[in-house]
């Protein structure tokens, strides 16, 4: 990414004034852990918010007047992995990061200007990644709040006629319905199990939507050959992905086999709303499918990000 700033120089960290600080770091220096077994896994990089001092496990470092510290820090983030890879020593306590490496970075240094810009756009994708992480939180810590009075009974429902109903009675699923997982003959991908132009409907996790319904269609069809070896399921019968995405459940609406990855109701012991029951176990997993999601929203902005610090000072 170029702006019309843009006067790139590679040069390192010395050649362009930047400089160890002392042992007392004025606010808005660039602190980086130096020396720790955490090392190994990640390298701790900060811009001080207030006069800090610091010991031998941490290095300070000054910019001069030709660089902004919060360009320094976008583009020390942008340098992770090579950091990662420059850590050595064994044992417990163990990991080092010399400081001649450090002093010797080649830094690609565009004009104040540029800087202030690549920092400033970089810093707003910051705030969106702990905006999304804050509310992943809060959705984690609603669904667990949810979830508890629900089940410990302290939020009830009422009749039509304003009474509360009877006391719950707690039961494990296996003792409420009968279950088992679909199968599908082994290994997958032979063409004799299947035939997508006349075969019958096999249901898989991509066929299951999100709206507790089957999709109109199965995406493959097998052939009789591999249907006598699957579990076969009527019009009706409730199913729940089990693996890849986990939760989506449905009440199938035509005949179909049903692969291991869903999980197939076949009975209840007792007398229960199929559509109620198909219900609740769909609430149980909205919540997780919506933190899931921000899960998806805070990964994606964390690779825009990687891909510009890529661009920007690879």
């Amino acid at each position: 990414m170029r702006g019309k700033y843009y006067s790139k120089s590679d040069r390192t960290l010395s050649e362009i004034g930047v400089t160890n600080g002392s042992k007392l770091a004025p606010k808005g220096s660039l602190l980086i852990l130096v020396r720790g077994s955490m090392l190994y896994n990640k390298v701790p990089i900060g811009i001080t918010s207030r006069d800090l001092a610091f010991n031998q496990d941490v290095k300070s470092i000054t910019v001069n007047k030709n660089v902004t510290v919060e360009y320094l820090y976008q583009w020390f983030l942008s340098k992770h992995n090579y950091l990662l890879n420059k850590v050595t020593g064994t044992g417990i306590g163990a990991g080092k990061i010399d400081t001649s490496e450090l002093k010797n970075l080649n830094v690609f240094l565009p004009t104040l200007p540029e800087q202030e810009k690549i920092a400033s756009f970089l810093s707003a994708v910051d705030v969106r990644i702990q905006k999304l992480e804050r509310k992943k939180s809060l959705l984690a810590a609603y669904k667990k709040g949810v979830m508890r009075q629900l089940f410990s009974q302290e939020l009830r429902f009422k009749d039509e006629n304003g009474n509360n109903y009877p006391d719950w009675e707690e039961k494990k699923l296996r003792e409420v319905a009968e279950y088992r997982r679909g199968s599908f003959p082994q290994p997958y991908g032979l063409k004799k199990w299947y035939d997508d132009e006349n075969g019958f409907p096999f249901i898989q996790v991509f066929d299951v939507a999100d709206n507790m319904k089957l999709k109109s269609e199965t995406k493959r069809k097998i052939s009789e050959e591999a249907k006598a070896l699957s579990v076969y399921v009527k019009k009706g019968t409730i199913v729940l992905t089990i693996q890849g995405s986990i939760g989506r459940i449905a009440i199938t609406q035509y005949d179909a086999c049903v692969d291991r990855t869903l999980l197939i109701f076949q009975s209840f012991k007792h007398p229960i709303d199929t559509v109620f029951f198909t219900y609740i176990v769909y609430l149980l997993f909205e919540i997780e499918k919506r933190i899931k999601l921000v899960e998806t929203q805070i990964q994606q902005s964390k690779t825009f990000k990687k891909g510009l610090l890529q661009q920007m000072f690879v």
